[in-house]
């Protein structure tokens, strides 16, 4: 509900901090980030939100950042006839931003009466908020596609740089590698030294966060090929409550085992989970594509571009896809697409 946007970066990063403490939860279900998300700033009906996502109550808020200062206000809503059953204010200096994400939570928890699965998470991230900030833009960079891929790394550096002891913007510089070497931003080589230096040192400053793990688990999976060390790390991360593992035992499960029904089965779940994101009916359309299944995996591309027009993955997806069946001019035409919208860059 924050209506600066200047200050998106800051408020989805709070927000996204926020639905993870949720996440870990008994008896909560979650919808995923992508789909939550999807209603920012739309004056959409709660009730179709709620049927949308298949939720029975929905959290939202708004935040305000200036100077030193910040207010977050929080509502819990039934999507069945949008009773308002609890709100609050905050308040703070934005020092206290890390606890204030905490209490939002507890209060929540302590409400509905669940209880929590996993103990504390690891231990504050800075305490330099200008650091903080830095990283919260370049999460939010991150996410915004080829585009947004050279900005992020320039955030997470800056973060670093403030703070060298920041182990998140280290696993979030190294994450950025990958996405720039993927994109063919930074030659592979290069991309893929920095990616894992970052990495190792994420884990090395604090072993106790997932990202770092997570990072490195990529590394072993796309670049070094050496399954067990992938896994590994993974599962390293996940105990360390890494959220949405789904995508990558879909990756290891596709790749490692061939096991292309079981990719497609747990893709479908994943989309159930998060219907509204883009990255969500990609990996179900990569699945059916490894699977052979190239109708079925256009469809699911398709869904794709349906929420992102502009998600440039989707239209390679779909063109090699039409290249397997030998329907060349339709290939042709949606690989020009992808070219167009990454200018050139990102594809094989």
């Amino acid at each position: 509900m924050s209506n600066d946007p200047n200050q998106e970066y800051f408020s989805d990063g709070i927000s996204e901090e926020i639905l993870n403490s949720l996440v870990h939860v008994e008896g909560l279900k979650v919808a995923g980030r992508t789909s939550s998300f999807s209603f920012k700033g739309k004056d959409t009906d709660i009730l179709t939100i709620g049927d949308k996502l298949g939720v029975s109550l929905v959290l939202e808020g708004s935040v305000r950042k200036s100077g030193n200062r910040v207010r977050i206000t929080a509502q819990l809503i039934k999507t069945s006839d949008g009773f308002h059953i609890w709100s609050e204010q905050y308040d703070r200096e934005l020092k206290d931003i890390f606890s204030i994400q905490e209490e939002i939570a507890a209060n929540i928890v302590n409400m509905l009466k669940l209880t929590v699965l996993r103990p504390k998470g690891p231990k504050q991230p800075t305490n330099n908020i200008e650091a903080y900030d830095f990283f919260l833009k370049g999460q939010y960079s991150l996410s915004m596609d080829i585009e947004g891929t050279s900005e992020a790394l320039n955030y997470f550096q800056k973060a670093i740089d403030l703070d060298p002891e920041f182990a998140l913007a280290y696993a979030g510089k190294g994450n950025a590698y990958l996405n720039a070497s993927a994109y063919g931003i930074i030659p592979v080589d290069k991309a893929l030294m920095e990616a894992r230096k970052a990495a190792k040192k994420s884990i090395l400053l604090d072993s106790k966060q997932a990202c770092g793990h997570e990072v490195l688990s990529y590394i072993h999976l796309f670049y070094d090929w050496d399954w067990e060390a992938a896994k590994s790390e993974y599962d390293k991360a996940l105990d360390l409550g890494l959220l949405d593992p789904e995508h990558f035992i879909v990756w290891y499960e596709a790749l490692l085992y061939e096991n292309y029904d079981k990719a497609i089965r747990d893709s479908k779940t994943i989309v159930k989970r998060d219907p509204l994101s883009v990255e969500a009916h990609w990996y179900l359309g990569l699945s059916y594509y490894l699977g052979g299944r190239y109708n079925e995996a256009i469809k699911s591309f398709q869904a794709a571009l349906d929420i992102n027009p502009n998600f440039s993955e989707a239209y390679r997806g779909i063109g090699t896809s039409y290249r397997q069946l030998e329907m060349y001019d339709e290939s042709l035409l949606a690989l020009e697409k992808a070219l167009e919208i990454t200018q050139g860059m990102g594809l094989l």
